[in-house]
């Protein structure tokens, strides 16, 4: 086999070399891009994961809201021991003054479902004591997922009560696969309590979320 000369070897000898430089610098950019993307993905991923937390926060402290301020009425603890047709009467007239949307549902003090308004008769809610009243009244409230048979609710429930006697709870709930957009402040006509609820919830400022934050 015919050597090549000395002439021929260096020409060579420079291209496989420059081969190798262009390969080691191609894996050293694809690597330092790699690690770029990289942490950005993971500094967008935080940034998504701290806004999911923060709307959910502000939802459940909406709804909280909610349901407290229409758990405070004197006239709503009367009604609670009597039958759906007058509880739920009561509940669509509140949504119908104060122009709230929340789907509303009352309990007896056992968790027993009296009336909701979201037009299915009163269905049971599954786990009530675990999930909504035994929290309710150790904490004053209890947050969590309402799962009914056409929608998933992200629903706040507090105890209506008096005098340390509960006569009942009420739980709010939003559908959480809509764009929310924090309500008007609603017109009160004679749904005004002198309450520190109602000052909370007329402070609320309207805020957009993240149009697809509940369709993940």
């Amino acid at each position: 086999m015919r050597r090549l000369s000395l002439r021929w070897k260096i020409p060579v000898y420079l291209s496989a070399l420059l081969i190798v430089l262009m390969a080691a610098v191609l894996a050293y950019v694809n690597a330092q891009a790699s690690a770029y993307v990289s942490e950005r993905l993971a500094v967008e991923l935080e940034r998504s994961r701290q806004r999911v937390e923060t709307v959910q926060k502000e939802r459940f402290e909406r709804l909280q809201e909610t349901a407290a301020l229409v758990a405070s009425f004197p006239e709503l603890k009367a009604l609670l021991a009597t039958d759906t047709a007058t509880v739920l009467d009561f509940l669509e007239e509140y949504e119908r003054e104060s122009q709230r949307s929340e789907l509303l549902i009352a309990l007896d003090p056992t968790g027993r479902v009296i009336a909701r308004t979201d037009g299915n008769g009163v269905p049971p809610v599954d786990n009530a004591e675990v999930i909504w009243t035994e929290p309710a009244l150790r904490a004053g409230e209890s947050h969590g997922i309402l799962v009914t048979d056409e929608r998933v609710y992200t629903a706040s429930a507090v105890p209506a009560e008096a005098n340390g006697i509960c006569f009942g709870f009420i739980i709010a709930g939003l559908p959480v696969y809509i764009e929310f957009l924090s309500s008007p402040k609603p017109r009160w006509s004679k749904w005004a309590p002198s309450t520190t609820v109602a000052a909370a919830l007329l402070s609320i400022k309207p805020t957009t979320l993240w149009p697809s934050l509940f369709s993940l």
